[in-house]
């Protein structure tokens, strides 16, 4: 949202600098994206959380500006004469969706001539990126910018049998919207309709057959509140985004449907001082129901670590207009103003009194513990949380980025699922048609977040995700929610360097790191099975193994699958389920003295059968379970002219080392030769 600086100063004194009110509306959780400076003027563009709706208008920011200034707002004038025409008699109004349109107000003005409007009111419109129109639609647009409420002008004589109706659309209803798009509706649309058709689609835009035109004498204003979640699926489905429809999106407030009809109303006057108005015609359907809070003086303090006196809170509480309704001892109920939707808890109040209070002024401390908090036993979700930490810890110390990633993908990726997905996970409700999947696995937001950095010219990445994944059993009626680790490598291991060949990363980069992990981590290592996994390549296609239980995948990512994500370098991938990594996570160090006594080598090389694997023979020596068998290395395997078909060779070499003596070769070569008839007989191998 756009705003103009000199427009916030008619409301609120301001003697900060524009840098100034950036940093305090930063500090107050407001997103300053742009700050533009012009000649007389400075434009701010602020994005606003979700659950800050009251923001969204000059009105809402020179409320937060006092909060810093310690400033009182000053209210623009509303319409404050003894109406001449009687909207009764002029107008009727039915909302046959209650819940969906909790309020519907609206006011006749006669006698209308339609104009330019005023330069004051054009410039502060095109200050917030809003083209100016005519007299009317640019008040409507003007006080929605003021107050954040949205409206609509309808030609009043345009409106057939002088009627409104709030209802679903009726499935084949078409309407022509003032951008000329021609509209087809169903029983999902909420609309405005007089007698015989839609003449808007509710929260979001107008009809063009009772749109204001040059020839407009009377006019119908309309400020109404409707549920966000239907303005939302609406303007998601008719991919229609407004001014309006952002605003209804965000919740606002349902008292200031006829504040705006007031202001609109005095605006239209100063403009045409001979119209004729009516009274407002309010329906509200649902009451209002205040949100009441209770709140303990200790519990903020506790909370936050603070010593407030009473007094500092009670201030900070009036600057935020919470209604203090009942005080006792240090029990406060407090009564929030309804434009404030975010505040419902305790905690929210506690939240509000910290950001007012400003974070940066908090003092950091210990939190005060009792004896009894250090001597509960960690649940999972401490672990869980401690873990993690270290995991990203290790994770960005080799160099690897954490992404944040959309849990989504779209149906036509299903076939690539590396695992079986016969029962996705899909939204009723999507953000986006086309992605409406659960992600049964982290793989396709890394492939979008890849080929993204690549066209931006990031070629070379190493990043990693812990994201949850979903997965749909018959036997549940909820989905499972699985917490998975995953990370990808693509392009060169080092940046180009004068005189060094650079060279591409390879799977044995990954596994270094997934070994670097473990090691960290006082996990034992890792084994890799030969697995065919959709959309991998079956030569470098692996699952990952802990003590012959299945923890996740890694390999080269098939060219088929980048086609999809219009990547054409290689990329390597793992992916593991984190709540069982944490589970087997042991951080206690085992310390060793360094070996006083000299190590003794012996090399051995065994042909045996194609589908005999390192891992096999690694585990069959260390069954053997000697003191003396340090380590075991392959440094050769051979295929050839001289070795049977579907056979290889295998050559490693062996360490023995005792921490008491020096081995003697008569030791070495006896426990040596114990080691090979082992392997032998076992794999039906032969020496080589």
């Amino acid at each position: 949202m756009k705003v103009s600086l000199n427009w916030l100063k008619e409301y609120i004194e301001i003697n900060l600098t524009s840098e100034e009110i950036s940093h305090h509306l930063t500090m107050l959780g407001l997103e300053i994206e742009h700050l533009e400076k012009t000649k007389d003027d400075t434009i701010f563009e602020i994005s606003v959380t979700t659950n800050r709706g009251d923001c969204l208008s000059i009105i809402g920011l020179a409320g937060e500006i006092s909060l810093i200034n310690n400033k009182d707002i000053h209210h623009p004038p509303l319409f404050n004469q003894e109406p001449s025409l009687d909207v009764q008699r002029l107008l009727a109004v039915f909302i046959k969706e209650k819940e969906l349109c909790p309020r519907y107000s609206g006011r006749v003005i006669k006698n209308i001539k339609i104009t330019p409007s005023p330069s004051w009111i054009q410039e502060r419109l095109i200050s917030c990126g809003i083209k100016p129109v005519n007299n009317i639609v640019d008040i409507t647009n003007f006080v929605l910018m003021e107050y954040g409420q949205p409206m609509h002008a309808f030609d009043y004589d345009l409106i057939s049998e002088r009627r409104i109706i709030v209802r679903r659309a009726e499935k084949g209803e078409r309407i022509k919207t003032l951008d000329n798009q021609e509209i087809s509706l169903d029983s999902e649309i909420l609309v405005i309709a007089d007698q015989n058709k839609p003449i808007a689609i509710a929260g979001i835009i107008g009809g063009s057959e009772t749109a204001i035109n040059n020839n407009t004498t009377n006019i119908l204003l309309e400020s109404a509140y409707f549920k966000p979640v239907t303005i939302r699926k609406n303007s998601q489905k008719l991919n229609i985004t407004t001014e309006s429809s952002y605003r209804f999106e965000r919740d606002m407030d349902l008292l200031k449907t006829t504040i705006a009809l007031e202001r609109a109303t005095e605006l239209i006057l100063k403009d045409n001082p001979s119209s004729l108005v009516s009274t407002i015609y309010d329906l509200q359907e649902l009451p209002y129901q205040k949100t009441i809070v209770a709140l303990n003086i200790d519990k903020v303090n506790s909370i936050l670590g603070t010593f407030f006196p009473l007094e500092e809170i009670i201030n900070i509480l009036k600057k935020l207009k919470l209604e203090i309704i009942t005080f006792k001892d240090k029990d406060l109920t407090l009564e929030v103003p309804s434009f404030r939707k975010d505040i419902s808890r305790e905690i929210d109040v506690i939240e509000e009194i910290a950001r007012v209070y400003g974070y940066n002024k908090i003092p950091t401390s210990l939190y005060n513990l009792r004896i009894d908090d250090f001597l509960k036993e960690e649940t999972f979700d401490d672990l869980f949380y401690k873990f993690t930490n270290q995991i990203k810890n290790i994770l960005n110390s080799l160099g690897l980025y954490e992404t944040i990633n959309y849990p989504f993908l779209r149906k036509k990726w299903l076939k690539y699922v590396p695992f079986s997905s016969d029962h996705p996970v899909t939204i009723q409700n999507p953000l986006n048609e086309e992605e409406n999947i659960m992600a049964p696995t982290l793989l396709f937001s890394f492939l979008n977040c890849i080929s993204s950095n690549i066209k931006k010219g990031n070629n070379d990445l190493k990043i990693y995700e812990i994201g949850k994944t979903y997965h749909q059993l018959i036997s549940q009626p909820l989905p499972n929610e699985i917490t998975n680790l995953a990370g990808a490598l693509t392009g060169k291991k080092t940046k180009i360097f004068w005189g060094k060949e650079t060279l591409e990363v390879d799977i044995f980069d990954l596994t270094g790191i997934l070994e670097k992990l473990c090691l960290e981590l006082g996990i034992e290592k890792l084994s890799y099975q030969p697995f065919y996994f959709l959309g991998f390549l079956p030569s470098l296609s692996y699952q990952i193994i802990h003590r012959h239980e299945y923890l996740g995948i890694i390999g080269e990512i098939s060219p088929e699958l980048l086609d999809e994500f219009k990547i054409s370098q290689k990329i390597l991938y793992f992916e593991l389920n984190l709540d069982y990594l944490i589970k087997i996570i042991n951080l206690k160090k085992e310390f060793k003295p360094l070996p006083k006594y000299p190590p003794n080598f012996r090399d051995v090389s065994l042909v045996t059968k194609e589908k005999v694997s390192y891992e096999l023979i690694l585990n069959l020596i260390q069954e053997i379970n000697h003191p003396y068998i340090k380590e075991v290395n392959l440094f050769d395997v051979y295929r050839g002219p001289q070795i049977p078909q579907d056979c290889k060779s295998l050559a490693f070499r062996i360490t023995y080392q005792s921490l008491e003596e020096t081995l003697s070769d008569e030791k070495v070569d006896k426990l040596h030769q114990l080691v090979i008839n082992n392997l032998t007989h076992k794999l039906n191998a032969q020496l080589r």
